[in-house]
C-alpha cells in the first residue's frame, strides 16, 4: 500500500467527521481549544497487551465532549491495535469497529521517521446518553477511554519498549492533518445553547504525541520518535498484581502520568523494608533534590506535586539508591499548561 493510497483511504474515512458535526470552516479564532494525548501506559505479561489512555483537557470551563473522530498512526512493527474500551460513562464507538490499517513497509520511514511501516486507525466515538457527558477540566486531564494494543512477539523484552503513538494531527493548530484534504483528530463539544438547533460545537485541537515529537519544519517526515516514555518489560506489575523485580529484588518504574504538568507518581520495589532515596537531577547531571523515606518490602509509591526545585526543566532523571543498590536513570518530562 502506497501514500497516494493511504490518502485515498483517508478521504473515504472523512464521514465520521461529518457524523460528528464538525464545521471545517469555522474561524479558530472563535473556537474553544481543546488538547488530546495519550497517557498511562500499563502491560499485562500474560497476554501481552498494552494500554494507553485517551485523555483531554480543555482551555475553558464548563465544556462538555460530545465526540470524536479519533484517528491516530502507530510503530506497526511494535503494537498491534485490538479495540477501544473504558469509556467515560455514557460514550461508545460510532459505527463499526474500530480496526488497523498498515501501510507499505516505507510509510512509516516517510511520513514519520518511523524504522518500518505505519499503521493507523480511523474511528469516532460519541456522546450515546446525555445524562452523563464529560466535563472537561482546564486544570487536569480526563480520561475519555482507553486503546487496546498487544506487543508482538517479535520485539525483545529486555530492551526498553518505547512504541510512538501520535494523533494524526500537525504541530500548527487548525493545519489539518498529515495527509492533504484531511481534517484528521476531531474533537466536539455538546452545544448546550437552548437556543441554537446544533448538538454539537467544532473545537481547535492541540495533541501532544507519545514517544514521538514534532519537528522544526512541517514536511516529511514530520517528527522522529523519542524514547521518553519507556517502559522495561521484563519490569512490569501485570494484571495479576505479580510484581517482577530484578535478581536483587528490586525495580524502579516509569513515573505516571509522564509527561505531567501538575503531579506525577513514582512506583519502585524493595526487597525488604529498608531507608531508601529517590535522587533526581537535571540533564546535564546537576543533582536538584534527594527524597528519603523509611518504605515497606514490596511495592512502594511516592505521589509528586510540581515544585520549585523542579525548576524550569523540561526533562529530570531520577533513580532509586539504598545502601547495596543504585539503580538505572529514569526520564520524566514536565510540561508547562
Amino acid at each position: 500500500m502506497n501514500i497516494q493510497k493511504i490518502r485515498s483511504m483517508l478521504h473515504t474515512l472523512l464521514a465520521f467527521c461529518l457524523i460528528l458535526g464538525f464545521a471545517a470552516q469555522v474561524s479558530a479564532q472563535r473556537l474553544d481549544r481543546v488538547y488530546a494525548r495519550f497517557a498511562n501506559p500499563q502491560f499485562d505479561q500474560e497476554t501481552r497487551g498494552y494500554t494507553l489512555d485517551v485523555e483531554l483537557r480543555s482551555d475553558q470551563e464548563n465544556q462538555f465532549l460530545f465526540g470524536m473522530n479519533v484517528r491516530f498512526f502507530y510503530d506497526a512493527t511494535k503494537l498491534e491495535f485490538q479495540s477501544f474500551d473504558d469509556f467515560h460513562p455514557g460514550y461508545g464507538t460510532l459505527g463499526a469497529s474500530p480496526s488497523a490499517r498498515k501501510g507499505t513497509p516505507t510509510s512509516g520511514l516517510q511520513l514519520f521517521d518511523f524504522s518500518a511501516e505505519a499503521s493507523f486507525v480511523n474511528s469516532a466515538i460519541q456522546l450515546q446518553d446525555e445524562s452523563t457527558p464529560m466535563k472537561l477540566q482546564n486544570t487536569h486531564w480526563k480520561k475519555a477511554f482507553r486503546l487496546n494494543f498487544r506487543i508482538p512477539e517479535s520485539v525483545d523484552d529486555h530492551r526498553p519498549f518505547c512504541p510512538s503513538v501520535l494523533w494524526d494531527l500537525k504541530a500548527t493548530p487548525g493545519a489539518g492533518s498529515f495527509l492533504a484534504g484531511s481534517d484528521g483528530l476531531v474533537v466536539t463539544l455538546l452545544d448546550r445553547d437552548p437556543a441554537s438547533r446544533q448538538v454539537s460545537a467544532p473545537t481547535l485541537v492541540k495533541s501532544e504525541p507519545f514517544n514521538w515529537a514534532y519537528g522544526a519544519v512541517e514536511a516529511m517526515p514530520y517528527g522522529n520518535p523519542k524514547d521518553d516514555n519507556c517502559t522495561p518489560l521484563s519490569q512490569l506489575v501485570s494484571s495479576s498484581n505479580t510484581v517482577i523485580a530484578d535478581e536483587k529484588g528490586y525495580a524502579l518504574f516509569q513515573n505516571q502520568p509522564n509527561p505531567f504538568a501538575q503531579g506525577t507518581r513514582i512506583e519502585f520495589v524493595l526487597p525488604d523494608a529498608m531507608e531508601a532515596h529517590l535522587v533526581f537531577y537535571d540533564v546535564t547531571g546537576k543533582l536538584l533534590k534527594v527524597l528519603e523515606g523509611d518504605y515497606a518490602k514490596g511495592l512502594n509509591a511516592v505521589n509528586l506535586d510540581r515544585q520549585e526545585w523542579m525548576g524550569q526543566s523540561n526533562v529530570i532523571l531520577y533513580q532509586l539508591k539504598t545502601t547495596d543498590h543504585t539503580s538505572g536513570m529514569r526520564k520524566m518530562t514536565l510540561v508547562n499548561q
